[in-house]
């Protein structure tokens, strides 16, 4: 009938309409993947990660084959690919990253994106794995940063990390009548200058005072960030 022929049309030109949008989507995603690359590649490099990394993305299905790829978020069907070594060929992240090279990954991101997305809190271990002093510095202010807009609960055994929370909270493990138990405890005041002396290695008087030097550094990058 005339209104079946109708509706079939109406039908047909919304197909249309949608895969050219999802193709429009499609091609604005690869012009920013091009920035999001670079700006990747610099926040790993500040984290001691020369990495090489890239943004692949799949075939577009023509229109006729659309169906079974479209869905809400377009028709893009998107990999992140790295390399953490020089020299070492393009892998998907998810199969060649260890752990602390993720949680970098991830600090990357997250300084990237962080106004962009709905996570209230982020949990990063590990983050400190294999960094120098200096390096844990830059981890330990890009952590801070997105602090500003999210909640971070950083796990770590390094000082320069650890002067730079807010919060400050002991892990402890301990055997007791053959099961293992774990202790969580807030240090405040000198608990917390005792601890990130113990972490930098030297619980003396000399040991306490650079404690308080890297507090107090890190509480004038908090006060001019």
């Amino acid at each position: 009938s005339a209104e079946i022929e109708r509706l079939t049309d109406e039908r047909e030109k919304a197909r249309i309409g949608l895969y050219n949008a999802a193709v429009k989507l499609s091609k604005a995603r690869h012009a920013a993947a091009e920035k999001f690359e670079k700006e990747i590649c610099d926040q790993l490099a500040d984290l001691a990660m020369k990495s090489s990394f890239a943004v692949q993305f799949g075939v577009l299905p023509e229109i006729d084959d659309m169906d079974d790829a479209i869905g809400a978020d377009g028709m893009d069907q998107v990999e992140f690919l790295i390399s953490p070594n020089p020299g070492e060929p393009l892998r998907p992240l998810s199969r060649i990253a260890s752990g602390g090279e993720m949680s970098r990954f991830m600090l990357a991101l997250k300084n990237i994106i962080a106004r962009l997305d709905n996570i209230e809190t982020l949990v990063f271990d590990e983050i400190d794995t294999g960094i120098s002093g200096r390096v844990a510095h830059t981890v330990a202010q890009k952590l801070y940063n997105i602090s500003k807009l999210k909640q971070v609960i950083a796990i770590t055994h390094l000082p320069q990390l650890a002067a730079f929370g807010d919060h400050h909270y002991l892990i402890s493990k301990a055997t007791q009548e053959g099961k293992t138990r774990t202790a969580l405890l807030l240090l405040e005041g000198e608990a917390k200058v005792d601890e990130v002396a113990r972490l930098a290695g030297s619980q003396t008087e000399a040991g306490k005072a650079h404690a308080v030097e890297l507090i107090a550094t890190a509480d004038q990058y908090k006060s001019q960030a």
